[in-house]
């Protein structure tokens, strides 16, 4: 006898349903904290059925095996410079050579901790500055004063970065190392995500995007920024959670705790 099946349709949210994963990459041509390479490694998992936005950060120092180099010179290397050797051995223009580099920090994540970015972003971190004056700034509540090891000091309190500005925090190294400047980074991101919606700038992404278009490489389309951008806009705060792999448990010293990172990506990210 044939058993009747019924598929409980699944709304759409944002034109988009289900989840995907994607590697965010800040690439660091030349300015920031040598050695240079990918100064910022994200997976981003996208829940459309969920609304929720779990963002995990990989240290740039964290060490992992680099076949993927294809250079018996480098049998691993930090996460960040794996990157900037991809980089130098690949041709074309800077953002072909992003993108191939890019093809390899993501082949790195999948041989080393078992995930596979379903897309990719990398942005020119020297192009920051220009992308954040284009959106008139961005307005940041900064928890403490602090001086960077360029000798930048943000008083505590809210204020708006201009490009130049919040280039400067989102990179500065101290005080506080990696650890702390995630932290700012994270904080800018959810800055960054109340400008975009408060200024309305959802149907300007494509256009932006292409303006940059020098600055960001990218296999997500249009409709897909579009859609990323208005999930940003309905999520709530408590669902978008931020995990860094830089816990004692996960990595000790810069040397990563393989099988533990791998139950950790499960746990946030799904298998």
């Amino acid at each position: 006898p044939t058993v009747a099946q019924s598929t409980a349709a699944v709304e759409s949210v944002c034109g988009q349903t289900g989840s995907m994963i994607v590697l965010f990459l800040g690439s660091d041509a030349s300015q920031g904290n040598p050695p240079y390479g990918a100064d910022s490694v994200r997976l981003i998992k996208i829940d459309y059925d969920a609304q929720k936005v779990n963002v995990i950060t990989f240290p740039r120092d964290l060490i992992v095996q680099t076949s993927a180099l294809n250079n018996a010179n480098y049998p691993q290397a930090p996460l960040g410079v794996t990157f900037k050797y991809a980089n130098q051995a690949a041709t074309g223009t800077e953002v072909e050579k992003n993108t191939a580099a890019t093809s390899v920090i993501a082949q790195v994540i999948m041989n080393d901790f078992g995930v596979r970015p379903d897309y990719y972003i990398t942005v020119q971190m020297n192009q920051l500055a220009a992308m954040i004056d284009t959106i008139g700034g961005v307005e940041i509540n900064i928890p403490v004063t602090i001086t960077t090891e360029r000798g930048v000091t943000f008083a505590a309190g809210t204020q708006t970065l201009d490009g130049a500005l919040a280039t400067e925090y989102v990179r500065a190294i101290q005080p506080g190392g990696d650890s702390a400047r995630i932290i700012r980074q994270n904080d800018f991101l959810n800055a960054l995500k109340a400008k975009v919606i408060s200024a309305k700038l959802l149907p300007k992404v494509p256009t932006l995007i292409s303006q940059f278009q020098d600055a960001v490489s990218t296999d997500l389309s249009p409709e897909q920024l579009v859609s990323f951008a208005c999930l940003a806009s309905k999520v709530s705060e408590e669902n978008i959670t931020f995990d860094a792999i830089n816990t004692p448990d996960l990595v000790t010293g810069n040397t990563p705790n393989i099988d533990a990172i791998k139950a950790f990506l499960i746990q946030k990210l799904g298998k």
